[in-house]
């Protein structure tokens, strides 16, 4: 447990967000974006020895990918994934992991 939450396995986070997401009628081409994403993400935890999500790493995979905390000082970050912020369903489930 971290913060009273479990400690969700990555593989099964990825596997709860990919059957959400078609769930809510994304696009195949959105679905294959994502997916690619997230086996980058799966490639980078396993090279590191993580095989649940802690979000130490996960920041750190996100620095990585795009400069996240450059941008977030400089403050160019932009609001958020395109149609998370519209999406109280997936933003629900996301929250109740």
């Amino acid at each position: 447990m971290i913060g009273g939450r479990p400690v969700v396995a990555l593989s099964v986070l990825v596997s709860g967000l990919d059957a959400e997401m078609a769930r809510l009628g994304c696009k195949d081409s959105t679905m294959a974006w994502y997916r690619g994403c997230w086996r980058r993400l799966e490639r980078y935890f396993a090279a590191r020895g993580a095989e649940e999500f802690p979000l130490d790493v996960a920041m750190a995979w996100v620095d990585e990918a795009c400069g996240f905390f450059a941008k977030e000082q400089a403050g160019i970050v932009t609001s958020g994934l395109p149609g998370w912020n519209k999406d109280p369903g997936l933003l629900g489930w996301l929250t109740s992991l």
